[in-house]
């Protein structure tokens, strides 16, 4: 997907939406709406070309060459930038993929080729590691042939339930085969502390043992769920509306609890593969229980200023890139301002101080929820105690 790619190679050259906008002379609002998924790509999209060759002069670090090679499926790039520019153009343009080999991730993690291996097979000049590295920079620098791949659903986190001093803190990233990094600190104090790189294969084994050993006694954080588990995002959800505890949602714009009924209809009609109409009955059905067992409280902001915007969370609802008309939008926002005054349970806070593209849910019975509201839309359901205790008092404080 051309949104996908260009995210991937915006982050990789550490590239802005308003300089890739100057280079391909187009606005910095439009990079970022192809870069979120919001704008789809023209048919004779002539801009690629700019930006192809924008790119290929601004990956010079040998990391970033890794990296696009490995997209590429190439074994080095051109030394010629306009060459590159053309492969990377073709890779851009590629709605299929078929040139591009992606990330592969084993058992959660990132596998990567042993470094020896792909000098010898690629005839790739990467540079020696260090052994050391030290703070949390370091430990960045260490383990820059990683991606965060939580986007993607491929990888659980887990915690340790078990009493512990708070003392000692050790972090394993392993390869397996290929290499690790093994970090420690004192009481949460990471400034210089040691990050060791290490490849010798028996030192990685080791290491596997240890993590096979520790994650045997751990516990699932949070469950992660991407476009391919929305059902059972949405059944650990209606679980939640049926208990009887207060909730606290906070997000920039208004959600389905207050969208009059027959703007739900429409936009079920305009996406009829969606599951619009289904879930603000849901909502609803959740709105109409509250009582005095059960509050619920929207943190919103102000509504002034935006213009008939796409429906949030649209790829969870089943309707990527659905927008609302003006006059839906108006209605909503209508509604929305009265809502209050129809159920003394429901409450409304109005805050500036919102996160951009992301929904926060908590209740006060253990469960929180985090939604990402742009692409990838990814939703997070989270129960360990300690961590929804958390998100339940800060939604609180607001």
């Amino acid at each position: 997907m051309f949104s996908l790619k260009l995210d991937f190679i915006m982050k990789l050259t550490n590239t802005k939406a308003n300089a890739l906008g100057a280079a391909c002379h187009l606005d910095s609002s439009h990079i970022s709406r192809l870069k979120n998924g919001t704008r789809n790509l023209p048919k004779n999209p002539s801009f690629v070309d700019d930006m192809s060759k924008y790119f290929a002069t601004h990956i010079n670090n040998a990391y970033q060459q890794d990296a696009i090679c490995k997209e590429l499926n190439i074994p080095k790039l051109p030394n010629n930038q306009d060459e590159s520019a053309k492969l990377i153009k073709n890779w851009l343009l590629d709605k299929e993929g078929s040139n591009s080999r992606g990330l592969v991730y084993d058992d959660g993690i990132e596998a990567v080729e042993d470094i020896e291996e792909a000098r010898r097979k690629d005839n790739i000049i990467i540079s020696k590691p260090q052994k050391y590295y030290y703070g949390p920079f370091g430990k960045r620098e260490a383990v820059s042939k990683w991606i965060p791949v939580y986007a993607t659903g491929m990888i659980e986190p887990y915690y340790y339930p078990r009493l512990r001093d708070g003392l000692l803190q050790r972090t394993l990233f392993i390869a397996p085969g290929c290499a690790a990094v093994v970090s420690a600190s004192a009481c949460m104090n990471t400034e210089g502390m040691l990050n060791e790189f290490i490849t010798d294969p028996k030192a990685i084994d080791a290491l596997l043992r240890e993590y096979d050993v520790l994650f045997g006694q751990s516990k699932k954080l949070m469950d992660i769920y991407d476009q391919n588990k929305i059902a059972q995002f949405w059944d650990i959800f209606e679980e939640c509306t049926k208990a009887e505890n207060d909730t606290i949602m906070m997000g920039k714009m208004p959600t389905l609890v207050t969208m009059p009924e027959w703007v739900a209809q429409n936009m079920q009609k305009r996406a009829p593969g969606s599951k619009i109409y289904k879930y603000w009955k849901l909502l609803r059905e959740y709105y109409l229980s509250l009582s005095t067992r059960k509050t619920y409280t929207e943190i919103l902001a102000e509504f002034e200023g935006i213009e008939t915007p796409l429906l949030p969370c649209g790829t969870i609802l089943g309707a990527q890139g659905l927008q609302y008309t003006n006059d839906e939008w108006d209605a909503h926002i209508d509604s929305c301002k009265h809502f209050a005054k129809d159920n003394k349970f429901y409450k409304q806070v109005i805050s500036n101080d919102i996160p951009d593209k992301m929904y926060v849910i908590a209740n006060s019975d253990n469960r929180a929820f985090m939604i990402r509201n742009e692409a990838p839309e990814i939703a997070f359901s989270i129960s360990e105690n300690k961590m929804t205790s958390a998100f339940w008092e800060y939604l609180k404080r607001k």
